[in-house]
């Protein structure tokens, strides 16, 4: 029995599909979670969409374009590897057809799976510029979204005094002939004898990494807020990239928005509550879950403080009794404000 077990455990954890950690997926945080981006942007269906979570069947054929758009993280995989040098990748969809000596990583699924998310991963990386052939997406029965995409992270790089991303249109014959002088010049290359035992430890370990089931492998793409986390961490005033709204006419104070968002945008310290914007990724989910529809979201790129929400003593102009929050703005009391909520509903 012990050996069916192990063979079992083996079986799966050779599942290449993109590993789904439930703990961090909004549908597992609430029922209420309207996230869909997985299931929307799937092209062979594979995901299906459950009451507390996700499942990927056998039809996944690996693309990992659900990886590259998750907000939160939730989906992983082992980390598509690019050809490029001297900050130039060089990409093609598999729409192209290509000899099969073709470098593998010089393919992808679809040109939508560059996310502003993957994007800023590829600049992080030290990549400036994206080489490819859009002749295939002009017909493609898939929405062509990469120049909204790249737009979206050059308002990024504009705002953080970064330099921008482009995308070079090129022939498929001119970026076949790039990755395989990319492939003769890596093979060509005269090294000593230190650099020869460390190109060698390499190949080795790149190798070993290559046959490590893919369960065991750590999330290769950091999310948006966590690279922007990471390039302003000593900055006062942060990039956000969402403005968060909340109706104060609507807002009864349960702090559900608070306490549920995965990416602690609200960060409780005794009394008072420390609010970080910079940090909001648009998942939605206090939108979702707020009893009264008070919270909304838009996507706002600009610079932001964190700021301290103290919680004060106030009189309710509806029922005069006092009542506390942490809104300066605030003039009526959660009960009188849910009652108000109640009664339109019924209208």
């Amino acid at each position: 029995m012990a050996g069916i077990i192990d063979v079992v455990e083996i079986v799966n954890s050779l599942d290449y599909r993109p590993k789904y950690e439930r703990t961090k997926c909004l549908r597992s945080l609430s029922p209420k979670a309207g996230c869909n981006t997985c299931e929307e942007i799937c092209a062979k269906n594979s995901i299906q969409l459950k009451k507390n979570g996700i499942t990927i069947d056998d039809s996944c054929n690996l693309c990992n374009e659900c990886v590259s758009h998750c907000p939160t993280n939730a989906l992983t995989d082992s980390g598509k590897k690019f050809v490029g040098a001297e900050k130039k990748i060089y990409l093609l969809c598999l729409k192209h057809e290509l000899k099969d000596d073709v470098d593998s990583n010089f393919r992808i699924e679809c040109i939508n799976f560059l996310s502003t998310k993957l994007l800023l991963n590829i600049y992080n990386k030290g990549y400036r510029e994206i080489h490819t052939n859009l002749s295939k997406c002009t017909d493609c029965e898939r929405s062509h979204k990469l120049n909204f995409e790249i737009n979206r992270t050059n308002k990024i790089l504009s705002q953080l005094n970064k330099p921008l991303m482009s995308v070079k249109e090129e022939s498929v014959e001119t970026l076949i002939a790039k990755v395989d002088q990319l492939g003769k010049i890596k093979m060509n290359q005269k090294v000593d004898r230190r650099q020869f035992f460390k190109s060698f430890a390499k190949d080795i370990f790149g190798k070993a990494y290559e046959i490590v089931p893919p369960t065991v492998k750590l999330q290769y793409w950091s999310s948006t807020s966590q690279i922007l986390e990471k390039w302003q961490k000593n900055e006062e005033k942060k990039l956000s990239l969402y403005k968060i709204k909340i109706d104060n006419n609507k807002c009864i104070q349960c702090k559900a928005c608070m306490k549920m968002c995965p990416q602690n945008v609200w960060k409780f310290n005794n009394d008072d509550i420390l609010f970080r914007p910079d940090l909001c990724n648009g998942c939605d989910l206090c939108k979702n879950i707020c009893p009264t529809s008070a919270v909304d979201l838009e996507e706002n790129i600009e610079f932001s403080e964190r700021i301290t929400l103290t919680k004060t003593e106030k009189h309710c102009l509806g029922c005069g009794k006092k009542y506390f929050t942490y809104n300066s703005e605030s003039e009526k009391c959660p009960s009188c404000i849910w009652k108000n909520y109640k009664n339109l509903n019924k209208q």
